[in-house]
C-alpha cells in the first residue's frame, strides 16, 4: 500500500470528477475503479484506472462488467485496450 497510496492520490487529484456517471452519481471521484483489475502491476497502472464516486458508480462498474466494457470503464485483461 505504501507504493499504491501516492499513485492513487495523485490520480484522484488529477481526475476529480467521476467518469462512470450512473444514476445517483455523486460526481466527485473519491474511488479508483481498476478497469483491468488489480493483479500484479495492474494495481499501479494509471492507464486502466477510472475515477469513480463513492456513490453507486464504482459498485455498478463491478456488478455490470459487460455494460462497463461497452461504455469504456472496463477493459479485457488479455488486450492492450
Amino acid at each position: 500500500m505504501n507504493r499504491y497510496r501516492p499513485i492513487r492520490e495523485k490520480f484522484l487529484s488529477e481526475n476529480p470528477v467521476c467518469a462512470i456517471r450512473r444514476p445517483g452519481c455523486l460526481e466527485e471521484s473519491t474511488n479508483v475503479h481498476h478497469g483491468k483489475g488489480k493483479t500484479g502491476e495492474l494495481l499501479y497502472n494509471t492507464e486502466y484506472m477510472i475515477p469513480a464516486c463513492s456513490g453507486p458508480c464504482h459498485r455498478w462498474a463491478e456488478d455490470h462488467p459487460a455494460e462497463a466494457l461497452e461504455i469504456g470503464v472496463r477493459f479485457l485483461r488479455n488486450t492492450k485496450m
